[in-house]
């Protein structure tokens, strides 16, 4: 027997469902459901499990947060995401909101990083950089 997979697609060619060879499905049916908004942004993807993953942007598009629901579950958060001015990343949370941070030069390299353990990392750059 063929080992198959399906995809539906939208209009504008954005990924809707996907179904795997073993016909794992979510309560719509299908392996995997795909959302998005009216800007063709992902916004939620949601498995055979019912887990339901959402995705939050800035209005430069950048995703700013990501989260994650079982069925009747309150949504936890899996990661957050700030930028700068410049739609650099300066700081990115995990799961337990432990932060990293990010600084830059005038030239938008990286200047400082302090990881999420504290630790912080300094970089310098020559004229060729």
């Amino acid at each position: 027997m063929p080992i198959s997979e399906k995809y539906t697609y939208d209009l504008v060619g954005n990924v809707t469902s996907y179904t795997d060879p073993e016909k794992h499905a979510n309560d719509e049916g299908v392996t995997t459901t795909y959302r998005y908004d009216v800007l063709n942004r992902l916004t939620t993807v949601k498995d055979a499990l019912n887990q339901t993953t959402s995705y939050t942007y800035d209005g430069n598009g950048q995703i700013t947060k990501a989260t994650i629901q079982a069925p009747g579950g309150q949504p936890q958060t899996l990661n957050e995401k700030s930028y700068n001015e410049l739609g650099l990343l300066t700081q990115k949370k995990d799961a337990s909101g432990a932060p990293e941070n990010i600084t830059y030069n005038n030239m938008g390299l990286v200047q400082n990083r302090t990881d999420r353990a504290g630790t912080s990392f300094s970089y310098e750059y020559n004229e060729r950089q």
